[in-house]
Formats: C-alpha cells, sequence, structure tokens
C-alpha cells in the first residue's frame, strides 16, 4: 500500500503569492518585529541604552527613524538608482561589493564572501532575488568610511533636503511642483502628457517595460501632438521624443504624477494618468570614460555618444 502526500509544497518564488495562500499582515509583522530581536541588535541596544539612558535612547531611536524615513521619500526623487551593482561610484572607483549580506520575504539570509568581482557578485545576487520571487534587500560595500570616502557624491543629502522642502512648499503654495523640482535640481521638464500604454515583465530578475505617454493639450501647448515614450530596465534609462532619442542614463529620468506631485516609480502605472517627465543631470562622477562605458547609452543599447539632455539637444537635431 502506498499513500500519497497531497501537501502544497510550492513557495510561490516564481511568481506573486495567490490570495488564498497568503497569510495576514499581522503574522508577518510578528515575524519581521521577531527578526530585530537578534542578539547582536540586543547587544547593540543595551550598550546604547546603558549609554544614553532610557528616555534619551528613546528620543534617539524617534528621531533616527523620523530622518530615515524623510531622507528615504525624498530621495526617490534625486537618488541614482541603478539596475546593477556595477553601476555605482563604488565600482568604478575599484571598491569590490563583497561581502554581499542578503535576505528575502522568506525571512531568508545570505552571506556571500570571496566573490571574484562586482560582476559575479550582480549575477550570484541576481540569481537569488529570482528564486525570491523578486525581492531580496542587500547590504554590500561593507568597510570603513575612510576606505569609501572617495567613492562617494559629495552634496547629496544636501541636495535632497532641498529638494525635499521645496515639494513640499510648492505642494501648500499651489505651484508647479515639476518646475520647481526642475529649478531646484538643475535640470529641466521633459513632457508632460497621458499615459496611453504600458507594458512590463521580469526577464532574468529585472522589471523590464516601457511606458508610452500622448502630450497633454495645455495652456502652452508644447507637448501636444508629440509622444514620449520611457525605456525601463528597473529604472528608467533611456527616452523618446516623437520616436527618436532623447535622454538617456547616465542623466535621471524622473517622473511623477502632475496632480499629486507624488513620484511615480516602475511599474505602477495606469491609462489615462497625467504624469510630468522631468529630467535631472547627471552626477559628475558618472560622466568619465569608465562611467559612461558602463552606465552610458551603449547599455540600452543606443549606437551614439553621450549628450547631456537638455531641450536645446532636442531641438538641433
Amino acid at each position: 500500500m502506498t499513500s500519497e502526500n497531497t501537501t502544497d509544497t510550492n513557495d510561490y518564488a516564481l511568481e506573486p503569492v495567490p490570495e488564498s495562500a497568503q497569510t495576514s499582515g499581522v503574522a508577518v509583522g510578528m515575524i519581521n518585529g521577531a527578526l530585530a530581536f537578534a542578539v547582536p541588535g540586543l547587544i547593540t541596544g543595551i550598550e546604547i541604552g546603558e549609554a544614553l539612558g532610557f528616555w534619551e535612547s528613546i528620543a534617539a531611536f524617534l528621531v533616527g527613524g523620523l530622518i530615515l524615513a524623510f531622507f528615504g521619500t525624498v530621495t526617490a526623487l534625486v537618488g541614482r538608482a541603478v539596475p546593477e551593482i556595477t553601476h555605482s561610484t563604488y565600482y568604478l572607483n575599484g571598491l569590490y561589493a563583497a561581502p554581499v549580506i542578503a535576505a528575502n520575504s522568506f525571512c531568508e539570509t545570505f552571506v556571500c564572501e570571496g566573490l571574484h568581482d562586482d560582476q559575479r557578485a550582480e549575477h550570484v545576487m541576481r540569481a537569488l532575488c529570482q528564486v525570491s520571487a523578486n525581492d531580496i534587500a542587500a547590504i554590500d560595500h561593507a568597510m570603513p568610511v575612510k576606505d569609501i570616502r572617495h567613492a562617494l557624491i559629495g552634496g547629496t543629502i544636501s541636495k535632497a533636503w532641498a529638494l525635499g522642502k521645496a515639494v513640499s512648499a510648492a505642494k501648500e503654495e499651489g505651484a508647479d511642483i515639476a518646475k520647481v523640482i526642475a529649478d531646484v535640481g538643475n535640470g529641466f521638464v521633459a513632457f508632460r502628457g497621458k499615459v496611453t500604454a504600458f507594458e512590463f515583465d521580469t526577464i532574468g530578475g529585472f522589471s523590464v517595460g516601457s511606458v508610452d505617454l500622448a502630450g497633454a493639450d495645455d495652456d502652452e501647448g508644447n507637448d501636444a501632438g508629440h509622444t514620449y515614450q520611457i525605456g525601463v530596465k528597473n529604472e528608467n534609462l533611456v527616452s523618446y521624443h516623437d520616436g527618436e532619442v532623447d535622454v538617456t542614463i547616465p542623466d535621471l529620468i524622473c517622473v511623477i504624477d502632475e496632480n499629486t506631485g507624488d513620484p511615480v516609480t516602475n511599474p505602477h502605472y495606469e491609462i489615462g494618468q497625467s504624469l510630468v517627465v522631468i529630467i535631472l543631470p547627471a552626477p559628475d562622477a558618472f560622466l568619465n570614460p569608465k562611467g559612461l562605458a558602463t552606465f552610458g547609452p551603449a547599455y540600452v543599447g543606443v549606437d551614439a555618444p553621450y549628450r547631456p539632455a537638455s531641450l536645446q539637444n532636442r531641438h538641433n537635431k
């Protein structure tokens, strides 16, 4: 006699978890909360509490959380997000990513040491991402500040702070948020329009797709009758105005909802949604020969030298 085990062992590593197999947010929250009680965290907390005292420790915790939340929000507008580990100023300065520590939503953790180079680190982490339902968080380049200081982009936090304050003020005053972002970020508003189509797929651990816009019939009428398309590989990498290349990496192609002023992240678009495309200049660290060879037009299949994005360049084509 034989018996068949009918237990469902599918962990949905490569597909969304169906509603019937989902668990409650409370249960997930309890698990995540329990992770915070790891021994190293407890020891760190004890040492901080002993040094500062109870109420001072509570105050430090709350203030630190608020600061992290604030910068996490405003850097969505100015951060140079990139698809691969090699697309970083660390790589451009010869600083290797390993050791890399990663965790996924299955409460699994990975410590990757001895990786040959950053290309290998990218391949290993991308493979782990694919078997983690394409959702993984990683910490890399864990090294003393003195060893990475020269690879950092100076002024990033100050720029994020200035942009965050300007956007908040613009919302309160009812000002043109897109124009404010462009002015403070030394960029320009590239296009205003409505979403006519978008498509995304997960390929090799990347979110790959495109977004199509039709120009808005606004008061100025600059974009009415024109089209705009953004090519995506995790991040916005290239854009086309009326079918011709308009902007490429390493310049930043930022998208906000025109009605709310909030950033729109991939792939969260809606047909008919009113968007504004804002272009911000690339940090100088990406504009040297190695930076452009690693994260320039060729990476997105554009067979042309990099040209800093500007409306003037568009009109001169």
